[in-house]
């Protein structure tokens, strides 16, 4: 399954696309990629709108990183 959305920041439009991969019935993977944007509103997307409820502070920071490497 794949999602795109736009979502207009303050640098301007931020696009972001996800990719969602099942691969079992209880596990998924979840892949996400800016389109374009700023690159510190992408930042703060994932940490703040997509990470911030799912996992426990201390993985936040690595999991932006690891996210950070994949932008283009």
């Amino acid at each position: 399954m794949s999602l795109k959305c736009t979502k207009e920041g303050v640098k301007g439009p931020l696009s972001i696309v996800a990719e969602i991969f099942q691969l079992t019935p209880t596990l998924r993977v979840v892949e996400m990629k800016k389109k374009g944007g700023d690159r510190g509103e992408y930042e703060d997307f994932c940490r703040n709108e997509c990470l911030k409820n799912i996992l426990p502070d201390e993985y936040i920071d690595a999991l932006v990183v690891s996210l950070l490497l994949s932008v283009n």
